[in-house]
């Protein structure tokens, strides 16, 4: 499945996607933080805090337009 797919598919509720997504994006994602960063703890960290803002920027993003929807 594309990244697209797999976050349409995370959006109507399958977690499994999201886990997919952060395995094949986590290598990458770490190595660009750890090559500014310079510290593996750090570079852990902060790729975790990432992937937590991605998901909740996802799910608050689902909250406003479920809200703006049933305002209609």
């Amino acid at each position: 499945a594309t990244d697209a797919e797999l976050l349409s598919a995370w959006r109507r509720g399958d977690d499994q996607a999201f886990a997919t997504l952060y395995a094949r994006h986590r290598r990458g994602v770490y190595l660009c933080i750890l090559s500014a960063v310079g510290d593996a703890d750090t570079a852990e960290d902060l790729l975790q805090e990432t992937f937590l803002k991605v998901f909740v920027a996802v799910r608050s993003e689902e909250r406003r337009v479920g809200k703006e929807c049933e305002d209609l």
